[in-house]
């Protein structure tokens, strides 16, 4: 359905400070849905007024909000409204809660993947982030979607961890580093990661063993 134009004012108007949660999960959904341009194909005024309360949510304390918040900007296609809140996205990278770290880690990643000039820092803020991170599950993010924005920077922070030991990350990220490895590899590489696979087949982990076992056939004919 395509609801008159008065209805987008009214709903920014008396909801968008609400602290009620469905509501705010609701009115989030509707942002990611209505037609954010007029017919000339400009950003509609309306959606200017946004951004204060967006800036807001996107500092809330409530980590529920505060991460709601991130996955509608990591969804959102306008770069006029997001290039002002980048600073405040980048802030949850250092929050307390490993919840909106994660969430914070696939908003900025996003952006810079569709407009670096809009977070040019955010591969290095990434793998900064990726080196001190202890959850698990935020840690295995940052390395997928600094994968994806900066492969160089990936290659060293896989470097780093080859000399310390693949055996010492969790399932998950050793998954994500064998396809690194697969996708990195070439003949000059080969001599550095093959050890690190190969220890990787004393992995406790099925998934692990098998994933390193096909890598290495694809890298070596070598009958050994």
């Amino acid at each position: 359905e395509s609801p008159p134009e008065s209805v987008l004012m009214k709903t920014i108007q008396y909801t968008a400070t609400s602290s009620n949660h469905t509501i705010k999960k609701l009115l989030f959904l509707y942002y990611e849905v209505v037609n954010t341009r007029d017919r000339k194909g400009n950003l509609k005024n309306e959606f200017w007024l946004i951004c204060d309360a967006l800036r807001n949510d996107l500092i809330h304390p409530n980590e529920y909000l505060r991460s709601a918040a991130l996955r509608l900007v990591s969804k959102f296609q306008e770069p006029e409204l997001i290039g002002p809140l980048v600073s405040t996205i980048s802030q949850s990278l250092t929050h307390h809660s490993a919840y909106v770290r994660r969430h914070a880690v696939v908003a900025i990643g996003r952006i810079n993947q569709r407009w670096p000039n809009l977070a040019p820092d955010a591969p290095q803020d990434i793998a900064e982030l990726l080196r001190v991170e202890n959850d698990g599950a935020c840690r295995r993010v940052a390395f997928l979607v600094l994968c994806d924005i900066s492969r160089d920077l990936a290659a060293e922070f896989l470097d780093e961890v080859v000399d310390q030991s693949l055996l010492n990350l969790s399932q998950s990220m050793q998954l994500t580093a064998t396809a690194l490895i697969k996708s990195l590899c070439s003949d000059k590489r080969k001599a550095s990661y093959l050890p690190a696979l190969l220890e990787l087949l004393g992995s406790p982990s099925p998934g692990v063993q098998l994933a390193s076992a096909l890598t290495l056939l694809d890298l070596t004919s070598s009958m050994t």
